[in-house]
């Protein structure tokens, strides 16, 4: 038997960890914990010897995992000096990867067509370049650190440093609506990563909650997405599918303003939240922005994000004072 194999019969709860990431919830995938499991991956694996037990895996739901488990570790790939041991995700454009050289991961995105590469390079260049004219900068950390493209078989993968982050979607996921104190410093992070791009004369175009990381350690955030960045002032590249209706019914017509990453940002915070528990002030705050960008969208105008994030913290210190630091549970 594979030598992989082997290990994953032997330590599975260490596969668990390196491929559905479920190390720390294992009864999601065995209900009646991970001995059960184990043995049934033996039974797989060694029919010969555990034929009175085959009941045990022909009554489980799990084949089909199991078997996706075993595709996983088989065709676990080798880029350069990355290995690849998960898949986040696989979309029209791009599939992005979980990786790992020596101690140190990394999340690696490859073009899921290869006529879409030229947009992965766009995106990296775009990090890249930020990345260069941020250097020594605490800028720097709002975006993806670029590390190196490698080429493999043809294909290019663009590598950036992972950070453990969670998505301000899978963050109103969990808590269901995020108080004030939350929205204060999260809104104030994400303008002030806009108007970082902005100044550097980019245009974001698709900032929505999936894009938007968050740092709970350090009050910070990732900005992430920039595939569908442009250069200032140029037309829309992409108008995010899950978030289309964010969008102005023309938005592929209209060019990419700060009036737009605004909008997406304000609207990021206020849709899938419950507004009626944030402070009246911020709320009329967000509101009267969310109305001032339509408005200016439609004229094709920028709004100044520098401006905007000076009236947030100003707003911020006459509601909460001083700053402080505030938890963020999860």
């Amino acid at each position: 038997m594979d030598n992989n194999l082997e290990k994953a019969v032997s330590k599975i709860d260490s596969v668990f960890s390196n491929t559905f990431g479920l190390a720390d919830n294992p009864e999601k995938l065995f209900p009646d914990g991970l001995d059960a499991g184990e043995k049934r991956l033996k039974i797989l694996f060694h029919p010969d010897k555990y034929q009175d037990q085959t009941d045990i895996l022909l009554a489980s739901n799990l084949t089909k995992i199991v078997s996706g488990l075993v595709d996983l570790i088989k065709n676990k790939k080798r880029v350069d000096k990355y290995t690849i041991y998960d898949t986040i995700s696989v979309g029209d454009a791009s599939s992005i990867f979980f990786a790992s050289s020596g101690d140190k991961n990394f999340v690696i995105k490859a073009a899921t067509p290869a006529t879409t590469d030229k947009y992965l390079q766009e995106e990296y260049n775009t990090i890249f370049d930020i990345h260069t004219k941020t250097d020594g900068l605490v800028y720097q950390k709002l975006f993806r650190t670029p590390v190196e493209v490698v080429k493999d078989g043809g294909t290019n993968y663009y590598v950036y440093n992972y950070r453990n982050l969670v998505s301000l979607k899978k963050l109103l996921d969990i808590l269901g609506t995020i108080d004030g104190r939350h929205i204060a410093w999260i809104y104030k992070r994400i303008l002030l990563a806009l108007n970082t791009m902005h100044t550097f004369g980019y245009a974001h175009t698709a900032v929505t909650p999936d894009h938007i990381l968050i740092d709970k350690a350090d009050h910070g955030i990732n900005l992430i997405g920039q595939l569908h960045s442009v250069k200032a002032d140029q037309k829309i590249k992409f108008v995010s599918a899950k978030y289309k209706d964010w969008y102005p019914a023309d938005a592929k017509n209209l060019a990419a303003t700060t009036s737009l990453d605004i909008l997406l940002a304000t609207k990021s915070i206020l849709e899938n939240n419950d507004t009626s528990l944030l402070n009246k002030k911020l709320l009329n705050f967000l509101l009267g922005v969310k109305h001032e960008c339509l408005v200016n969208i439609k004229a094709g105008n920028n709004i100044d994000t520098s401006a905007l994030y000076s009236e947030w913290t100003d707003l911020l210190k006459r509601v909460y004072g001083q700053p402080k630091w505030v938890d963020l549970v999860l």
